[in-house]
């Protein structure tokens, strides 16, 4: 990609880029959805629909850290990694148990 520069890394969504600076600015989910919640409500439709509330900041983050990335972010690249058929559907079992789980949470919301 020709704005990565010498960047030698992998690549990786999702990316918040900033098309005046022409560079990327964050590309870690949890921030990105902080930030679109927060600090763009001044060109936002609908400024008060909050969608990382301060009152559930640490349930949130603590079903990132337990859940959302390791098993189904981290496990998608795990996954798409393995190096046997055993470590490709330990993966994606996980991914997909996962995915149930957090189905089945937001469905009682």
């Amino acid at each position: 990609y020709e704005l990565s520069g010498d960047y030698q890394g992998p690549f990786t969504t999702p990316v918040l880029f900033d098309k005046k600076l022409n560079r990327i600015v964050n590309n870690e989910s949890t921030e990105i959805l902080r930030m679109l919640n927060v600090d763009f409500n001044d060109h936002a439709k609908n400024a008060v629909l909050n969608l990382y509330p301060e009152d559930k900041e640490a349930e949130l983050t603590k079903l990132n850290e337990t859940s959302i990335y390791p098993k189904i972010n981290n496990g998608v690249y795990r996954s798409g990694f393995a190096r046997s058929q055993s470590a490709y559907e330990t993966a994606v079992n996980e991914v997909f148990e996962t995915l149930e789980e957090m189905e089945h949470r937001l469905s009682n919301q």
